[in-house]
């Protein structure tokens, strides 16, 4: 029997707060933090007489989510935690998972303190995947969390406890400046995914980000031979990647209006011969 359980989030700054991600159930608007279960979202199926079941066989349904898939239609649902439900989902999970292994807790509640001097550490639990293959994950789902959680963990890297977007964003700023040598004029990041508008990069910026990413490229996703990354908001659409051939070829595109031709502009650039400067 235990008794009790607490988490120790004060490695990662309470204040955190992503620009462009909004309070709404979509996935894309999962908040970062230390305490972080399931992406901070929790997936459900709903039948057709509102029994809720996990969507998940390796994830228990907790009491917060048959109640947050109460009033839900039928079918699957991925609900995006507000930062005042993750606390209590974490715990409720991580205590089933206790449970189903025998253990019992004296005390129900789960308490946030800090880490005691005098607290014994007995056991450690890193990822099982490697830095490539979690990057290779988010681009495939374009998963924004992911992206802010990575650039958050960076800054916590560099600059120490607590993470904060702003030392994210300043390692980073700092890694493009003067290892890639991209000019200060060329780019401006306030966050990591890409979600928010004030964001800002030229097609020259993305160039040379491609030519420094080549020996990764095998990480994106292949689409009729093009190894290719896609991004989307309303009125913006972007792509960029690696063209087949012999010789590196990388493209950019970069569209700030309300129609999505940038498969026609791929289709364009396939069909073009760039072999000795006939283009």
């Amino acid at each position: 029997k235990m008794q009790g359980l607490f988490f120790d989030t004060s490695l990662f700054s309470e204040k955190i707060k992503i620009p462009g991600i909004s309070f709404s159930n979509n996935p894309f608007d999962a908040h970062n933090g230390a305490l972080v279960v399931n992406f901070n979202t929790v997936f459900v199926k709903v039948d057709s007489k509102g029994h809720v079941t996990s969507a998940e066989k390796q994830t228990p349904l907790t009491p917060l989510a048959r109640s947050l898939a109460k009033k839900l239609s039928p079918g699957t649902h991925r609900i995006s935690l507000q930062p005042n439900l993750s606390f209590t989902y974490s715990g409720e999970l991580i205590k089933s998972f206790f449970r189903k292994e025998g253990f019992s807790f004296e005390n129900k509640n789960v308490a946030l303190r800090s880490v005691r001097n005098g607290d014994h550490l007995f056991y450690t639990h890193s990822n099982i995947l490697t830095l490539k293959e979690v990057i290779a994950g988010m681009l495939r789902f374009s998963n924004n969390f992911t992206a802010n959680q990575l650039l958050l963990t960076v800054g916590l890297q560099r600059y120490g406890p607590p993470a904060t977007l702003e030392k994210g964003t300043r390692a980073l700023t700092e890694y493009l400046r003067q290892e890639v040598k991209l000019p200060k004029e060329q780019f401006k990041l306030v966050e990591g995914s890409g979600i928010s508008r004030k964001n800002r990069l030229t097609p020259e910026a993305i160039w040379q980000l491609l030519k420094d990413f080549a020996p990764y490229q095998d990480l994106l996703q292949e689409d009729n031979g093009v190894l290719l990354k896609t991004g989307t908001l309303r009125g913006v659409y972007t792509m960029a990647g690696y063209l087949p051939g012999t010789q590196p070829l990388y493209f950019a595109i970069l569209l700030n209006q309300s129609q999505n031709y940038r498969n026609k502009i791929l289709q364009i650039l396939l069909s073009t011969d760039f072999s000795a400067g006939k283009f």
